[in-house]
This record gives structure tokens, C-alpha cells and sequence, in this order.
């Protein structure tokens, strides 16, 4: 009751609510081993939010009760899991210990995780986390594949959704299942009559676009026939249309053509994606709060091309856009370059980390490998379809590793040769 006091209500009663909560948590501390796992569970669904108030004073009594729970992982029910697992996927700091001996207990356990409810939680704890477990992923989708009738279509929607924004190629029985739900009345009504929201659809399409391997022209067809009006769709789901669209242009322009957008719409969608990239790019670089490593790039690709005959493709302060209409962190050309090089920074925001990679152990520290995200990726393969090298920054590197004066120069000078000559 402590930690969801109000925020409206008086300093003096927050800060004696902090102090008795603080008071609490210590007795709580030291009795941890004692608690029933229910009370470990909600202990640390309340202490999240607490840390993103004061991690000063809770981020210890969160790392130790995530000790503590990681120690009888087994023993929590599934619900209990999966509500430690949603709360920590809200909190700044990783927790990735966590989150991979969960991920193996509930592979241990997959019988007991059927029900379609827990599934999506579960996944969506994990893209909110920003995490992939492999035989985790595999294991739910076959827990999908074989219930796959108890699913309503925005659950089916946001399986396949987290998966591939996770970069997680889903097995092929999954999605033959999931276009033949499509293909068989799944667009327009659910079970309870219900009209299927026309964001769901676009999300459901572009996520198909990305993972799969062979094209489903009549599972596209049944999508694109199910989007009546276009004008009720959000910003976001508005984005998404476009890149579905360019995607399926790009790689099916003939099929594609005979049932997709007409050109106006397209023009339209373009021209929406394109503007709120850039606000987005805007936003961020005007806050001087937050770091945008895209900018410093800039910055030293400014001082290198001073040099090498740089040309930009834009303004050097924006994204660029390619002709096709995918934004780009940044877009250049010079005098060594047979077409034109895109720049991108895989930061924090757009990267997928693989718990299963594990890298390696130094001074206690457990790296992992990452990956991009799904839609980072597709942008990236649209990008090089029109013709466009591509040099991608790792925003890790450039902060630990490099001398801002020397070392980040050199990185750049470095990447864009090895880019030049693939």
C-alpha cells in the first residue's frame, strides 16, 4: 500500500510513507528465505517501480530478492513467474541472470505454461526486456502451434508480433498455422463476432513480411482486404502499413500490384512514415538530457569527410531517406564510393539480446550477443535492395571503448573501408 501511495498527496506524508517503506523493506530483507514464493513475487512487483523512484535505496533489496527468487525458481506457479517476469521487464536495468534461468525452468515446465493467456504475457515480458531466449521461443511456439484454435486473433496477433520484433524466426508449422487461421475467415469477426481491429492486421502483415521465408500471396490478399479504412489507424499502425507495403513491393511488385494500395495512398503513407521519423530524430537531438549517438557520429563523419571528398545525401543534422522511402540514421556519399553509403547506429533502442549467446566472462561480467531488432532489420534489407552499402556503428563500442579525439576516427575510417569493399 506504501509504495502506490499518490503522488498528490503532501510532501509530509510521502516522506513518511518512504521512510516506513524503507523501514519494512529491511526487516523484509532479512527474512526473505522465509516468505511463501507468492509474497517473494509480489515483493518484487512492488519494489520495480520503487527502484525507478529511488534506485539508491531499492536497487539492493531488488537484486536480493531476485536472489532469492532465482533460487527456487521452480517453485513459483506459472502465474507467479510471469508476474516477476512482466514487473522486471519495466525496469532500467537488465536483470539478464534472471531472466535465463526463468527462460530454462520454464522450458523444463513448458506442459504447465499452455494456457494462451500466459504465453503472450510471457513473450511480451521479454520483448519489454528487450531479451530473446531461444528454447524458450521454440518451446512456446510449440505450445501455440498445438492450441492454436484457443487463440482470438489479437493474441495470435502479438505472438507472432514479439517474435518477430525479436528477431526470432518463427518454425514454419507456426506460421502455416497462423496463415491458414487467416486464410479461413480469422479477418473480419472473432469467435464472439467481434470485428478484428484493423491494427492488428497491419501488425499481424508486417510481421508475417519479416519472418517468413516463401510468399503467401493469399494470406496477404485476406489482410489487405480486411483494411476497410486506413484513416482509423493510429501513427504507429500508420508507419507499419507503409514499411508492409514497400516491403511487399519491393520483393513482390507483380503479385503485389494486383491487389495492394493504390498510388496516392502509398504516396501518402510515405510521406506520413517519413515526417514522424524525422520529428522523432528532431525530439532527440534537441534533448540535451539524453545522449544521441547518431549525432556525435555525424559529427566525426563531418571531420573525416573533410578529407575524403564526403558528400551528404541530406542534411547531416536529419536521417536521410533513401528514394524507395526507408529513414536512415545517415546517408553520404565520396569520391571512393560506386553508389551511396547509409550509416546506421545500432544503439540501446534498436538492438535484440540473445540470452543463449552467452560471450565472455571478464572481471564477473557476462556479456551477450545482440542482434537488431526485426524492424531494424527489414529497413536495413529494403535499404540494400535499392543499392545502398551499409555501415553500421555499435553504439557499445563507441561509448566504451573508443577515445573520443583518436579512436572513434579511426572506428569510422575502418568501417566504411570494410563497407566499401564487401
Amino acid at each position: 500500500v506504501l509504495a502506490r501511495r499518490s503522488p498528490a498527496d503532501s510532501r509530509r506524508a510521502q516522506d513518511a510513507a518512504r521512510e516506513i517503506f524503507e523501514a519494512a523493506s529491511g526487516r523484509v530483507q532479512g527474512r526473505l528465505a522465509d516468505l511463501p514464493a507468492k509474497s517473494v513475487a509480489s515483493f518484487i512487483a512492488v519494489l520495480v517501480p520503487k527502484v525507478l523512484e529511488s534506485p539508491a535505496t531499492s536497487l539492493q533489496l531488488l537484486q536480493d530478492a531476485l536472489y532469492e527468487a532465482g533460487a527456487r525458481v521452480m517453485k513459483f506457479t506459472p502465474e507467479q513467474l510471469v508476474e516477476i517476469l512482466v514487473s522486471l521487464s519495466q525496469a532500467p536495468h537488465g536483470f539478464a541472470h534472471f531472466f535465463i534461468k526463468a527462460g530454462r525452468a520454464i522450458c523444463s515446465r513448458a506442459n504447465e505454461f499452455v494456457a494462451p493467456q500466459l504465453v503472450v504475457r510471457l513473450l511480451k515480458a521479454f520483448a519489454g526486456a528487450k531479451y530473446v531466449h531461444v528454447d524458450l521461443f521454440k518451446a512456446l511456439a510449440g505450445l501455440v502451434v498445438q492450441r492454436v484454435g484457443d487463440y482470438g486473433p489479437e493474441d495470435l496477433t502479438q505472438v507472432i508480433r514479439v517474435m518477430a520484433f525479436c528477431s526470432f524466426k518463427p518454425p514454419q508449422n507456426l506460421l502455416d498455422a497462423v496463415c491458414k487461421r487467416v486464410r479461413g475467415g480469422f479477418v473480419g469477426r472473432d469467435r464472439k463476432r467481434r470485428r478484428v481491429a484493423e491494427a492488428d492486421l497491419v501488425r499481424l502483415g508486417l510481421s508475417i513480411a519479416i519472418v517468413a521465408d516463401h510468399y503467401d500471396e493469399e494470406f496477404f490478399r485476406t489482410i489487405f482486404s480486411g483494411l476497410d479504412n486506413c484513416g482509423e489507424l493510429g501513427a504507429e499502425s500508420l508507419q507499419e502499413l507503409w514499411l508492409l507495403h514497400l516491403t511487399l513491393k519491393t520483393d513482390h511488385g507483380g503479385s503485389y500490384s494486383q491487389f495492394g494500395m493504390e498510388d496516392d495512398t502509398a504516396d501518402a503513407l510515405k510521406e506520413h512514415y517519413v515526417d514522424s521519423k524525422k520529428a522523432a530524430a528532431r525530439s532527440k537531438h534537441r534533448n540535451t538530457a539524453e545522449r544521441f549517438v547518431p549525432a556525435e557520429v555525424r559529427q566525426e563523419l563531418q571531420k573525416l569527410g573533410k578529407n575524403r571528398g564526403m558528400e551528404w545525401l541530406a542534411d547531416p543534422v536529419m536521417p536521410f531517406t533513401t528514394m524507395a522511402g526507408v529513414v536512415v540514421d545517415i546517408g553520404c556519399r565520396n569520391d571512393e564510393m560506386d553508389g551511396e553509403l547509409v550509416v546506421e547506429v545500432d544503439s540501446i533502442e534498436s538492438i535484440i539480446v540473445q540470452l543463449d549467446t552467452m560471450g565472455a566472462v571478464k572481471d564477473d561480467f557476462m556479456t551477450f550477443n545482440a542482434v537488431p531488432d526485426g524492424i531494424t532489420m527489414l529497413s536495413r534489407r529494403l535499404t540494400a535492395s535499392e543499392g545502398h552499402r551499409i555501415a553500421v556503428v555499435d553504439a557499445r563500442t563507441w561509448d566504451l571503448v573508443m577515445h573520443p579525439e583518436t579512436d572513434r576516427s579511426e572506428y569510422l575510417r575502418q568501417l566504411i573501408k570494410f563497407s566499401l569493399e564487401r
